[in-house]
């Protein structure tokens, strides 16, 4: 992890920044002995509810460790390029290519998960399990999916924009920005929003040109006002 803030957003007084750095093993999968001090530095956190960033893609496995405190049922909206479901390769190694499975795996509390803006591609990957999966093309169906009866909690990866909205450090969809505020709007109307988080996007550390940063703060200062402001409903 790169232990930047990401760009675009500033830290005050009603922010909590954990610092993950230092700690081995946890670029695209984290090992048994780095979830543990992840797990310790999470609890010592508020409890769920709040609008959560970051950092690349390469760590997206992190909704995984802070969604399996739900202690209610809720509903989880992935919006991602990808489906994030593969198998592990190895043991039972939590990855950001496989949080979601290992969620539906291990979650109770988890009764529904929606993948939005899954790439055609990616599809078979999610196939052998319960899950409601839409392209792009599929997203204006969303709101019609979401189950009514949970609270939802929201998982953000920049690499759904296209590359004129963000800039990542993987392959990237083509939706607009403002495609997706209008996802998230169907998805959150009526709907009690347990948390957010907001993951992607290059840094210093992985290249990142100022062109690239500013391109990533100002798509973020959009979404930090719409969760913020609580204009979703």
């Amino acid at each position: 992890m790169s232990g930047e803030l990401p760009s675009g957003i500033d830290a005050d007084v009603n922010t909590s920044v954990l610092d993950f750095s230092r700690l081995e093993g946890t670029n695209c999968w984290c090992g048994t002995e780095s979830v543990m001090m992840i797990r310790e530095a999470l609890d010592n956190l508020p409890e769920v509810p709040g609008l959560k960033w970051t950092d690349t893609g390469d760590y997206h496995y992190l909704s995984s460790l802070t969604t399996e405190r739900m202690t209610e049922d809720y509903g989880l909206v992935v919006f991602d390029h990808h489906p994030d479901t593969q198998k592990p390769r190895f043991g039972d190694v939590l990855s950001c290519g496989g949080w979601v499975r290992e969620s539906i795996e291990r979650q109770d509390a988890l009764k529904q998960v929606i993948l939005a803006g899954v790439s055609e591609e990616l599809l078979p990957e999610c196939s052998d399990l319960d899950v409601v999966a839409l392209t792009e093309k599929e997203l204006g169906l969303i709101g019609e999916k979401v189950r009514k009866d949970l609270p939802l909690y929201l998982s953000i990866d920049l690499d759904l924009l296209s590359h004129e909205f963000a800039r990542t450090d993987w392959d990237q969809g083509s939706l607009s920005l403002g495609s997706l505020v209008e996802s998230l709007r169907k998805v959150c109307y009526g709907h009690q929003l347990l948390g957010v988080d907001i993951c992607g996007g290059l840094c210093r550390s992985k290249g990142a040109t100022d062109r690239d940063l500013a391109i990533n703060a100002a798509t973020r200062i959009v979404l930090k006002n719409l969760f913020e402001k609580g204009d979703l409903q």
